[in-house]
């Protein structure tokens, strides 16, 4: 699996990010699981570091379409 940063480089939490999350104690998912183009091996890869907790937040939705305000498609 490629690093946690795979897409776009952290802002906000400069000095700690790591290239690996093996070793991990904590695993939090603030705003990600929900953007995983494969969520089943990125989950498979993130319980295979034996975490010992995981923190998934994410909105729960059904069938987005394009005026779903999320998507912000403005920007």
């Amino acid at each position: 699996m490629a690093s946690p940063c795979t897409y776009s480089t952290p802002r906000l939490l400069m000095g700690f990010q790591t290239e690996t999350i093996e070793g991990a104690a904590i695993i939090n998912l603030c705003e990600v699981a929900e953007h995983s183009p494969n969520p089943k091996s990125s989950f498979e890869h993130i319980f295979s570091c034996n975490p010992k907790v995981v923190v998934v937040q994410t909105g729960i939705f059904n069938e987005p379409d394009v005026d779903w305000g999320y998507l912000a498609p403005e920007h």
